[in-house]
């Protein structure tokens, strides 16, 4: 929340951003300073430019996953940037008169079809990596400890926790095989997602998910 705030605010300078970044992975006393990942949510995209400017050689991946996958996660429990009360609908270039508030899910979709927008546009430019959903976790310690340098301790830990749900860790994984079909009506941002794939392939070579035709 610190760190949202920050980036939404006009009068936080870069070097206020970086400090609150860089204190909130300091050491203890006599410890070796630690691997920092920093996740920012989705709808931080537009200040990429930003965070760059602070960390320049700092890798940056966007994990993005199957819009059908994301729509369905989101019905069944509505994420903040779903919510047009939660977090304005401007900061995804939708007019809060447009917003019809008896269908939250087509909600979704509009705010789901930016998000992917901006991801495109960023990845095109080479300022983020796209890694699909699909690709984790074995991507981690196959591909990515040997790219950011990093050793077995924190892929290790990183293992443990991959076993477990990302918010919940007393619910067992969805498995994609067996869940209910959702329909995504938006071809802007299925054409996206199309585009992420190809992005993805031409960086790491590995196989597609399963885009819509």
């Amino acid at each position: 929340p610190v760190i949202d705030a920050l980036l939404h605010s006009a009068e936080a300078d870069d070097e206020l951003l970086e400090g609150l970044i860089r204190s909130s992975g300091k050491p203890e006393e006599n410890e070796a300073a630690p691997a920092l990942f920093l996740k920012t949510d989705s709808w931080h995209l537009p200040h990429l430019d930003r965070i760059r400017r602070v960390f320049p050689s700092t890798p940056c991946y966007f994990l993005y996953r199957d819009p059908a996958a994301i729509l369905r996660s989101h019905h069944r429990e509505r994420g903040s940037q779903m919510v047009p009360e939660f977090v304005d609908p401007w900061r995804f270039d939708i007019d809060p008169a447009s917003v019809d508030f008896a269908n939250p899910d087509a909600y979704a979709e509009r705010v789901l079809a930016a998000i992917f927008r901006q991801a495109v546009v960023t990845a095109e430019n080479g300022k983020v990596i796209p890694i699909a959903y699909s690709q984790l976790p074995d991507l981690m310690w196959d591909r990515l400890a040997h790219d950011l340098g990093l050793g077995n301790t924190v892929w290790d830990a990183a293992k443990e926790r991959a076993k477990l749900h990302s918010k919940d860790p007393y619910r067992p994984l969805e498995d994609p095989a067996v869940a209910r079909p959702t329909m995504v009506t938006n071809t802007a941002l299925l054409a996206d997602f199309r585009r992420l794939e190809e992005l993805r392939v031409q960086t790491f070579g590995l196989g597609r998910e399963q885009v819509p035709p």
